[in-house]
């Protein structure tokens, strides 16, 4: 189970804790790469308070708490989702190939058609 498959799997019976608030806010943002001054520009607060909801100092209020996660669970879903579809490019039928490249007739020379 990758880590993303974990925080996902964690987060799905969240339940409204305060205790647990922090852990999960603190794994979700380094999961989707964003910094404390990133995620206080999304969540319209200040990088130090983020980091004190993350180290279990301060908690936003419970409506907050429950918005935030479904946030960072939706993009670490995506991110999941595009990391596998990377490694399986062409997953999606057994004999599928890449496309070939397309050459404009232009770019052939008079002589190829």
């Amino acid at each position: 189970m990758t880590s993303f498959e974990s925080f996902l799997c964690a987060t799905e019976t969240y339940v409204d804790a305060r205790e647990t608030f922090g852990g999960f806010a603190a794994e979700g943002r380094q999961l989707t790469g964003m910094s404390l001054r990133q995620a206080a520009i999304e969540f319209r607060t200040a990088a130090g308070t983020i980091s004190r909801w993350e180290n279990g100092h301060s908690a936003p209020p419970a409506i907050s708490r429950r918005e935030i996660i479904v946030f960072y669970r939706t993009r670490v879903r995506k991110i999941r989702d595009a990391s596998a579809s990377k490694t399986q490019p062409y997953a999606s039928s057994a004999n599928s190939r890449p496309p070939e490249p397309v050459v404009p007739m232009a770019a052939m020379g008079p002589h190829s058609r």
